[in-house]
C-alpha cells in the first residue's frame, strides 16, 4: 500500500512537468512536442542558439518524464504482486526450469546444484519461485563478474553458482539457497 501510494504521488506532476516544458517550446519556438518546430530562425526574440536549447532542454524533458513514468509504473505494478496461484509441486522440478534457462548462458561461472533426493511436493506458485531464482542467479552472476569481485576474495578465480534445496523436517519445510563464490553484500 505504501509503495503504491508512493508510486501515485511522484507520478502526480510529472504530467504538468510535460506539460509545462511543451507550453515553453510552443510559446518560444512554434514547437507543439519539443523536438520539432522551424529549424533554426529566431522566434519571440530568442537567437538560433537558443532556440535549439529550448528545443533541446524541452525534448530531454520529455523523455525523462516518459522515462520517470515507466519506473513508476514498474515501481507500481510491483507493488501490485500478483496473487499467487499455489498447487502442491515439486521444488526440485522448479529449480531445474529455472536452470535450464542458463544452459552455456553464464560465461566462465560454473552453475552447480545440490538438489535433496526425495523432497516433499510443496504448495507455491511455480512461475513466481521461478522469477525468483532467475532473479537471484541473475544477480549472482552480476556479482562475479564486476571487477571488483574479480579482483576481491577469490585468489584463484573460482567463480560458482550453487542452487541447493533441503528438507528441515523438524520445522516441516523446505528450503532452496542459491550461494556465489563473489565478495559477498557488506555489512
Amino acid at each position: 500500500e505504501v509503495a503504491r501510494r508512493m508510486a501515485h504521488e511522484i507520478k502526480n506532476p510529472l504530467t504538468p512537468i510535460r506539460l509545462s516544458a511543451e507550453r515553453l517550446a510552443k510559446n518560444l519556438i512554434g514547437d507543439t512536442n519539443g523536438t520539432a518546430g522551424i529549424a533554426g530562425g529566431s522566434h519571440h526574440g530568442l537567437s538560433e542558439r537558443q532556440t535549439k536549447l529550448v528545443r533541446e532542454c524541452t525534448s530531454m524533458i520529455g523523455a525523462e518524464v516518459s522515462t520517470l513514468q515507466r519506473m513508476v509504473d514498474e515501481f507500481s505494478d510491483f507493488a501490485r504482486l500478483p496473487n499467487a496461484k499455489l498447487e502442491p509441486v515439486s521444488l526440485n522440478e522448479v529449480i531445474a526450469k529455472a536452470l535450464k534457462l542458463y544452459d552455456e548462458r553464464l560465461d566462465g561461472i560454473h552453475l552447480e546444484k545440490s538438489l535433496a533426493a526425495e523432497l516433499p511436493p510443496v504448495l507455491l506458485d511455480s512461475e513466481q519461485v521461478k522469477r525468483v531464482l532467475v532473479n537471484l542467479i541473475d544477480n549472482a552472476a552480476e556479482a562475479l563478474t564486476t571487477p571488483s569481485s574479480l579482483a576481491g576474495t577469490q585468489s584463484d578465480g573460482d567463480r560458482r553458482i550453487i542452487v541447493s534445496s533441503r528438507e528441515i523436517a523438524d520445522r516441516d519445510t523446505v528450503e532452496v539457497t542459491v550461494a556465489d563464490t563473489g565478495p559477498g553484500i557488506p555489512p
